[in-house]
């Protein structure tokens, strides 16, 4: 019993721990740059 729910548990932080990992590369590859719409130009 014990090694079934230890590997479960496991199993589980793993996943949480790959998934957080993912998202803060996720964030970090995000460049957000705010536009004032005067400062936008429209130069064809």
């Amino acid at each position: 019993m014990t090694g079934v729910q230890v590997g479960l548990i496991g199993g589980v932080g793993a996943v949480v721990l790959a998934a957080g990992a993912a998202l803060m590369m996720l964030s970090r590859r995000r460049k957000v740059v705010l536009v004032a719409p005067t400062e936008e130009r429209t130069e064809d």
